[in-house]
């Protein structure tokens, strides 16, 4: 898995109107192989300012499967005329796994809670690699992932 980073930077005063057209142009980029989930987030700091984070297997599936199909014009028509300047889009590939905060010790001195202290999306993406930044479902030969070197 990939991740897609974009920092959106939307026309001041517009946000409520760009946050409305990305929840109809969601379905768009989730219809894609290779899609692998999405995170919008917005700056406390700057409100004008997004942060998409995109999941996907490869650089190809959204490179060339996403801004290669019908739907990219659609998404493009619905969200690119919110950018001002427009987004600078990277990906990125994990290089150490995801970690999480433990979860304080419950009442009565037990053991502290070692559940993941994330649902899914992103985060769960990343720890789905299974132990191995290289190791990628879709193009292994093996059902079987790669053992975990931190567990």
């Amino acid at each position: 898995m990939i991740t897609e980073h974009a920092l959106l930077p939307v026309i001041a005063g517009m946000e409520d109107e760009f946050m409305a057209a990305f929840e109809q142009a969601r379905p768009l980029i989730s219809a894609t192989e290779g899609f692998g989930g999405l995170q919008l987030s917005r700056s406390i700091e700057t409100p004008n300012h997004f942060l998409l984070l995109v999941s996907w297997a490869s650089v190809e599936a959204h490179t060339v499967g996403f801004r290669g199909s019908r739907n990219y014009g659609h998404w493009k028509a619905l969200l690119h005329r919110f950018y001002e300047p427009f987004p600078v889009v990277e990906h990125f590939q994990a290089v150490e796994p995801a970690t999480t905060a433990p979860h304080p010790a419950p009442q009565g001195g037990s053991a502290p809670d070692t559940r993941p202290a994330h649902g899914p999306g992103i985060r769960q993406a990343l720890t789905d690699l299974k132990g191995s930044a290289t190791w990628n479902p879709h193009t292994s030969t093996s059902s079987k992932a790669p053992p975990t070197p931190w567990a």
